[in-house]
């Protein structure tokens, strides 16, 4: 357009030269642009097991974000008892008091033990008399029964004792991270509503902005149509509007992402929260 403008004579050379500068300033930036793409893409495609040059067919995202309302109290609740983090640390101190109570039984505990021992012995010639009959052969027999108890068990200082008393201090250590991961869980939901509860005000404001952006750029288009305004100006205003778009889509999907980050927390499998935003989806 500044090109025409000048070659009819309605701008000076400067302003065709200001739109060229202006040009070929943008091209860094689409290039960026188009090279994050890509990466993108095949950073995707090895999460996949795919080649990284796979092409993917992007389909736009369509329809409205349907904000849920959690109840914080529950969700925290959930969060200290579901989280993978806590799961594997109570397995690990349930599994560390088990390996306490087998070493402590038999650190502790009498050993009894029973024996039975059975003798036949052949009092004859074994070349010249017969193998047969009870009074050929003696037998003898002996009952073992033994009780035994580990003194050095007692002893504070001995193996056994130690490894109870370290394990004990694990367990203890255990609780105490324990007690601290739900306490950061707890806090982590909290901060995480309240992040979901900004994005979606903001996201609201957005939507608003994307109304006012429709709406300028209507009535710029009908001037442009009756002559009034120029080409430039029309489009401008479908920049605006176009920017307006993409500030909403970036208000989705940092709410969508806040969910999956709150679904992790309370250790609810994926998408339970953040599959039922969506309106309109297939």
């Amino acid at each position: 357009m500044a090109g025409a403008n000048y070659r009819a004579g309605l701008v000076p050379e400067l302003s065709l030269l200001q739109a060229q500068v202006s040009m070929e300033n943008m091209k860094p930036t689409i290039d960026q642009a188009e090279n994050g793409l890509k990466l993108a893409m095949a950073q995707f495609a090895m999460h996949l097991g795919l080649d990284y040059d796979t092409q993917f067919e992007l389909i736009p995202v369509e329809g409205g974000l349907d904000f849920v309302s959690p109840d914080a109290a529950d969700l925290i609740r959930q969060a200290s008892v579901n989280k993978p983090d806590i799961q594997e640390l109570r397995q690990n101190i349930l599994v560390l008091e088990s390996a306490r109570k087998a070493v402590k039984q038999r650190a502790y505990t009498p050993t009894l033990s029973l024996g039975w021992n059975l003798n036949s012995a052949f009092t004859r010639d074994p070349w010249k008399d017969s193998w047969f009959g009870d009074d050929l052969w003696t037998q003898s027999g002996s009952l073992t029964i033994a009780l035994a108890f580990q003194l050095h068990s007692l002893l504070p200082w001995s193996t056994d004792v130690q490894g109870i008393k370290d394990m004990d201090d694990n367990i203890r250590s255990l609780n105490i991270g324990l007690a601290q991961a739900v306490r950061g869980t707890e806090l982590e939901v909290y901060n995480t509503l309240l992040s979901l509860e900004k994005i979606r005000t903001t996201a609201e404001a957005q939507e608003y902005t994307v109304d006012l952006a429709e709406r300028s750029y209507r009535l710029t288009e009908e001037a442009y149509r009756a002559g009034l305004t120029e080409l430039l100006e029309m489009q401008n205003a479908e920049l605006e509007l176009r920017k307006a778009r993409i500030g909403a889509l970036e208000q989705d999907f940092n709410y969508i992402q806040g969910l999956i980050d709150l679904e992790y927390s309370i250790g609810v499998p994926f998408g339970t929260l953040s599959s039922s935003t969506r309106s309109g989806e297939e």
